[in-house]
C-alpha cells in the first residue's frame, strides 16, 4: 500500500503499477493523520520525507501508531552516499 497527499502522484503510481503488472494499493492521505487503524502494518517505510518537517516527531509517532507490536519503522533520508 502506498500513501500520498497528491492525487497526481497516486495516478502516476497506478499507471506504473499497471504497466508492470503489479497491484499496488493506493491511498490518498496525510502522513500526520494516517487513515489506518492502530496496529495495521508490520512495516512502515518512507523515503525522502522526514527532512521536510521542522519537527518530525509527530509524524514518526503517527507512523509508529499504525505498526503492529514488534513492527518496524524504516526511514531513509537523503545523504551524500546513498
Amino acid at each position: 500500500i502506498t500513501l500520498d497527499y497528491s492525487p497526481k502522484s497516486l495516478e502516476l503510481i497506478g499507471q506504473a503499477s499497471a504497466a508492470a503488472g503489479v497491484e499496488i494499493g493506493r491511498v490518498g492521505g496525510d502522513g500526520l493523520a494516517l487513515p489506518f487503524a492502530d496496529g495495521t502494518f508490520d512495516l512502515v517505510f518512507h523515503q525522502g520525507l522526514l527532512e521536510h518537517f521542522r519537527d518530525p516527531m509527530p509524524m514518526l509517532h503517527e507512523h509508529a501508531r499504525v505498526l503492529r507490536p514488534g513492527g518496524r519503522l524504516l526511514v531513509d533520508v537523503p545523504q551524500r552516499w546513498h
